[in-house]
């Protein structure tokens, strides 16, 4: 007797601890509803996919946190939602959800309340949910407030600080009306950079300038994306711009120096890189072209990105009339796939390449031949999630 209260203790115990974390339903989101309107709660879902990394960091790093699992249970019925199962896919239609994780707070009606996208530390998460319990707090409320005619300051920023968890792409829009209410040197703090880096402006605008004049201050507050979005992708875009009227190398190269002297805009050789061949497609250096991304491939010729950057080099030559009408490139590019086909690893890839090919030349035969090859390796492989890619081919080929 006494052997079997001992096993009994252990298992309530061994329960308790794993039950910790958030307690999710295992039903239909009607059934949660239901119970969400019975116990006056919020439904909490969480919307995932099996293929999704920061998906799976939270529900083993996460959800199932002490303190995480006493505020969700305390208010919420939470329901673990794939959306690419069952009634998931549905789900994600009705509450348009493109992004994973996307985590949303739902009233007994199944409106959402609130929102939340992106994997989250526990803190972030539980502050998030907050403002789901929080009426004036909630994405709901916020944006009703904002369609209604909202522009006060104080409620920009409480506006903004609940998008940048939930529906960014409405924060480049809110962040400029702030602006114009708000000097935006006040903003070019660590906590609150992110508002001027989700804001959008050009390059020669004040308020880039403002960035510039301050720059050493952003370097020393903003987080590497923030800086990245906010000052290194408005000097690419001016350099890419620019790119196109240099009268010689030697002045792009002066000015990228001056800048990424300024800035610091990434890798020097693949911003480079990338400016130079857009000065040779604008002077009609075709060959210069084909030769730099052909250098750029082989120095990663012993890494896993050489092959996709022969694809990638060979699908950029069928984009550009110009490049696909140059016979010396386009004989290249048909050494490339041919070469690709006699290494194993690269066979598919190769052969694919050479269907596209024929398919630019209106060479019926061999697109015809190569899409058997392609299909018949693919088969008896059994590699069916290629099977479908390659025949959409068959169309474009029988329309030759």
């Amino acid at each position: 007797m006494n052997k079997l209260i001992l096993m009994l203790a252990a298992f309530f115990i061994s329960t308790s601890v794993f039950s910790q974390g958030i307690e999710f339903e295992h039903g239909t989101l009607a059934e949660a509803l239901n119970k969400a309107k019975t116990e006056n709660k919020i439904v909490f879902m969480d919307c995932y996919t099996s293929w999704c990394g920061p998906c799976k960091a939270l529900a083993k790093n996460v959800f199932p946190q002490k303190e995480v699992g006493d505020f969700f249970n305390k208010h919420f019925v939470s329901l673990k939602m794939d959306c690419e199962k069952g009634e998931g896919p549905d789900v994600a239609k009705r509450y348009e959800v493109k992004a994973y994780p996307t985590m949303l707070f739902l009233d007994t009606k199944g409106n959402v309340i609130h929102k939340l996208i992106g994997g989250l530390p526990a803190a972030d998460l539980i502050n998030g949910a907050k403002s789901a319990i929080n009426p004036e707090l909630s994405l709901g409320f916020l944006n009703q407030k904002y369609e209604e005619g909202n522009r006060e300051p104080k409620f920009l920023i409480s506006y903004l600080e609940v998008l940048n968890g939930s529906e960014r792409e409405k924060m480049p829009k809110v962040a400029n009306e702030l602006f114009k209410k708000v000097p935006m040197e006040k903003f070019i703090t660590k906590e609150q950079f992110y508002i001027i880096a989700a804001a959008k402006y050009t390059y020669g605008s004040k308020e880039f300038d403002l960035l510039l004049t301050n720059i050493e201050k952003v370097k020393e507050v903003a987080s590497p994306w923030e800086y990245d979005s906010s000052i290194r992708r408005v000097v690419n875009k001016h350099l890419a711009t620019r790119a196109k009227e240099y009268k010689s190398m030697d002045e792009l190269h002066a000015d990228f120096d001056k800048y990424h002297k300024l800035v610091g805009l990434g890798s020097e050789a693949v911003v480079k890189g990338k400016l130079e061949r857009i000065y040779f497609l604008a002077n009609n250096q075709l060959q210069n072209w084909f030769d730099s991304r052909m250098s750029d491939v082989e120095k990663q010729k012993d890494t896993n990105f050489h092959v996709n950057m022969l694809l990638g080099v060979v699908q950029d030559v069928l984009k550009k009339p110009e490049l696909y009408n140059s016979k010396k490139i386009m004989k290249q590019c048909f050494k490339l796939a041919e070469g690709m086909t006699k290494n194993e690893k690269q066979y598919i890839s190769g052969e694919i390449l050479l269907i596209r090919l024929y398919l630019q030349e209106g060479d019926k035969k061999n697109a015809s031949k190569h899409f058997d090859l392609c299909l018949n390796h693919a088969k008896e492989n059994n590699e069916t999630g290629l099977i479908g890619y390659i025949e959409q081919f068959k169309s474009q080929i029988e329309k030759l």
